[in-house]
């Protein structure tokens, strides 16, 4: 049965979907008065479209490491060493990454009101790895508002990192919203649209549902000690033919859900013990195609195997109502 935490993992990714709706975070001035300009090289407009083909591809490492590979382009022969420290930070970045999942906050810059600076410490980003080197630039420099410092490119690219993880944390999301609702989605066909079963073979059946309600309602389910009124067909030739009415029993079978039919179509086998009003009992299999049951059975008191037709009406005695009923029920108890 479903503990409380599966209710709670399946509310946290519904509420995925409520959080993907949020504003985003706003970029902030640097300093406090210098925005990003779009004619930037590096700036999240000209980055975005190719950061996000690969987000779009599942590739967020790759997306990282264009934005890097991009400042080389533009700024590494102007200053080599800190396109070495943006790839050594980046590094670094991804290890920790491996471990502890999104940092943002290492792509965060901080100013220095003292020394009237803005900052970004790109760490164990010296060749030697034993102290951390600091990108600086003054807050009145000119070079903010143009496109020719490499030093004021490193914000560019932490600022597109930050974009980045941002960007990719929404898809994430996105995923994890979707993926609820598929859960929740096929659990409610399962129970609604499917085999309708009866109270003990609910019962039977919890051991199949995720206990973490991580994924999609099974596509089986067993069938247990299951009452089927049925017809039964006693032709010993064709001038002889006789009907005769039964009660079909299914100790142990299963059915099986056709894919894509959202659980209103399948089939299934079963093993029967039946019993009639003039043939005794017998012995046989059963196939069930929907709501179509056929069986055959072997009668040792007439040395003869009966044909048995039914139609499983379980199913329609049960209202939208009742199975809505079963339903909370169900999973309130899990």
């Amino acid at each position: 049965m479903f503990s409380a935490h599966s209710f709670h993992s399946l509310s946290f990714l519904f509420l995925c979907s409520f959080i993907v709706a949020m504003p985003a975070h706003a970029q902030q001035p640097w300093c406090g008065v210098h925005m990003p300009q779009a004619e930037h090289p590096l700036s999240w407009s000209n980055l975005q479209p190719p950061v996000q083909d690969r987000l779009d591809a599942g590739e967020y490492e790759e997306a990282y490491r264009f934005i890097v590979d991009a400042y080389a382009v533009h700024y590494g022969e102007q200053n080599q060493k800190l396109a070495q420290a943006l790839r050594r930070k980046l590094a670094r970045y991804l290890t920790l990454r491996e471990t502890q999942g999104e940092r943002p906050q290492d792509w965060d810059g901080s100013q220095n009101n003292r020394r009237n600076t803005y900052n970004l410490t790109l760490e164990g980003a010296s060749s030697s790895g034993s102290e951390d080197k600091v990108n600086t630039v003054s807050c009145a420099s000119d070079a903010w508002a143009g496109t020719e410092s490499p030093e004021v490119a490193v914000f560019y690219v932490a600022n597109a990192m930050q974009e980045t993880m941002e960007e990719g944390q929404g898809l994430l999301l996105k995923l994890a919203a979707n993926e609820a609702d598929a859960v929740r989605r096929s659990h409610h066909d399962w129970l609604l649209n499917g085999f309708a079963m009866w109270p003990w073979e609910l019962k039977a059946n919890e051991f199949r549902i995720d206990k973490e309600f991580n994924s999609t309602a099974p596509d089986w389910q067993l069938v247990v000690l299951r009452p089927t009124p049925a017809l039964a067909i006693r032709s010993d030739t064709l001038a002889s033919t006789e009907l005769d009415t039964a009660l079909m029993l299914e100790p142990l079978g299963f059915v099986r859900y056709f894919e894509g039919s959202r659980y209103r179509d399948w089939w299934g086998v079963s093993p029967i013990v039946t019993v009639t009003d003039d043939n005794g009992a017998g012995y046989g299999l059963l196939a069930r195609y929907n709501e179509f049951v056929l069986g055959a059975a072997h009668h040792e008191s007439v040395d003869e195997v009966l044909v048995y037709f039914s139609v499983d009406l379980y199913q329609y005695l049960l209202s939208n109502e009742e199975k809505m009923r079963r339903a909370k029920a169900f999973f309130g108890s899990q």
